[in-house]
């Protein structure tokens, strides 16, 4: 009885220091208070929620905010129900939970292999009866329904091998892939390219009025030090959120040109101003900071 009581005061003393120690740190207390700010109109709205965009003769449409957790997890859940597969587990912002949503739902998705994106977003346009738009090759027949056959495959330079608990041999991939085909004319859903995401950013404009987008004054439009829920400060004259800060972006313009745009919670000042953070090559950095990249849906608009 005595060694019972004993381990009930041991565990009320490990949660009260757990707690008082996240209370004492900001990013934590920060990320409560933004879950605690959750409203029943926040899922309607955190998600997607896509407008058109009309640049010259060539209309498409962005999603006003960044990709949540809440839609990756439940389109990967869809995903690997009906076919297609992934490398990795995304996660809910900063808070490493890669299982399912809780009040963490609408942070953005963070942690994305380049490959699981373009397999996701194929899995997204098939679940709403789209076309896909992402193909292994350059005729257009056979979509990426598994993001193994995209990514590049990695070797342990010791000889080692990684295994499961059964000692089954497990594939391990790096962050690079190979060529991705997109048929650009399709109506599924994509990711933005650098021109499509820059011109949204922008306003509608070839060139900004302003530093950052939407505004001038860094704190009206972005968030720094910590990543937020999309939609939690001022939007763009277009009303997009988040072009600024929070995560950085990933884009695609062709078969490899991969791009990361709008800087993130961690940037500093210099490095926030919308048209800066092109990164043709992103693979070392997504791999080294993987919670620091997210993404925002883009589709063409069929006539």
């Amino acid at each position: 009885m005595k060694r019972n009581s004993l381990i009930l005061v041991f565990r009320f003393l490990i949660i009260s220091l757990t707690s008082l120690v996240c209370l004492l740190n900001v990013a934590c207390r920060d990320m409560i208070e933004d879950m605690d700010n959750l409203s029943p109109q926040t899922y309607d709205i955190k998600s997607l929620s896509m407008i058109s965009v009309k640049n010259g003769d060539k209309t498409y449409r962005l999603n006003q905010y960044e990709t949540t957790y809440l839609l990756w997890y439940d389109v990967s859940e869809w995903a690997k129900e009906n076919g297609f597969t992934f490398i990795q587990k995304a996660e809910a912002g900063l808070t490493k939970n890669s299982a399912s949503p809780g009040r963490d739902a609408f942070f953005p998705a963070t942690k994305i292999h380049p490959a699981d994106l373009i397999t996701w977003c194929n899995a997204y346009s098939a679940k709403n009866g789209l076309d896909y738009v992402y193909f292994l090759d350059s005729d257009k027949k056979n979509p990426i329904l598994h993001s193994q056959d995209l990514a590049v495959a990695s070797q342990k330079t010791d000889g080692t091998v990684v295994t499961d608990t059964e000692g089954n041999v497990l594939e391990t991939y790096d962050y690079s892939v190979k060529a991705v085909y997109a048929n650009t004319s399709a109506n599924g859903y994509r990711l933005p390219t650098k021109e499509e995401w820059q011109y949204a950013a922008q306003g509608g404009k070839k060139y900004g009025k302003t530093n950052f987008a939407g505004s001038d004054i860094l704190s009206e439009v972005a968030s720094l030090g910590k990543i937020r829920f999309p939609g939690s400060y001022k939007a763009n004259e277009l009303g997009f959120y988040d072009m600024c800060g929070n995560v950085s972006e990933i884009t695609l313009d062709s078969s490899d040109k991969w791009g990361a745009y709008g800087g993130h919670y961690a940037n500093s000042y210099d490095n926030l101003f919308y048209v800066r953070g092109n990164i043709t090559s992103l693979y070392d950095i997504v791999k080294s900071y993987p919670n620091m990249f997210g993404f925002r849906l883009c589709q063409t608009v069929v006539e």
